[in-house]
């Protein structure tokens, strides 16, 4: 068994190459050891040495091997911290679980697989039911769902829930990581 390896898929802005500044128009697929890596932000900017390798697709503008944990430069967005510590503390709320589920409880509610056991999450696949981990459309209506109705029970009016609904319909997006499955349950969580 090898190392446990990173692969991620960031926008880059410049790299340097040869020691000579190369700006940088696309996506840039990351293959890094986990270390260092797995616990990023959205956001986050960072510095990483490694080799360069030609991308095979069309979206992606190169590749990037990298041996070592990243430099940070910076930190990310407020609201992709705040995120942060959310995911982190789901993580820790699902510590007192059975070490074979206790990836399980975030996997649900927002789709983080990060410590999910690798058999149960085979399991899943056979079983056709990744989709339960993965966020959807019903994760976002029952998290704003769930305001909504104590909002309701509380007598706020219309405008006041819309408007919360909304802020807590962004800050799961948040939460989840705006990839385009997310995006595309927050649509329809709006509508």
């Amino acid at each position: 068994c090898g190392r446990v390896r990173r692969y991620a898929r960031q926008s880059a802005h410049t790299m340097t190459v040869d020691g000579r500044r190369v700006p940088v128009g696309g996506r840039v697929v990351v293959l890094a050891p986990a270390a260092g890596w797995v616990d990023l932000l959205p956001g986050q900017r960072l510095v990483a040495d490694g080799s360069l390798a030609p991308a095979r697709d069309n979206q992606t503008a190169v590749v990037l091997f990298v041996g070592d944990a990243p430099r940070l430069v910076g930190e990310p967005p407020w609201w992709q911290r705040a995120a942060g510590v959310e995911r982190v503390d789901l993580r820790t709320a699902s510590d007192g679980l059975p070490s074979d589920v206790a990836g399980l409880l975030p996997g649900l509610v927002d789709g983080d697989t990060s410590r999910l056991d690798p058999v149960l999450a085979n399991d899943f696949r056979l079983a056709g039911l990744t989709h339960l981990v993965a966020v959807s459309g019903t994760n976002c209506s029952i998290v704003v769902g769930v305001v909504l109705l104590l909002l309701t029970r509380a007598g706020a009016r219309p405008g006041v829930r819309a408007v919360v609904g909304a802020i807590v319909l962004v800050a799961f997006v948040a939460a989840a990581r705006p990839s385009p499955s997310v995006l595309r349950a927050a649509v329809m969580a709006a509508v």
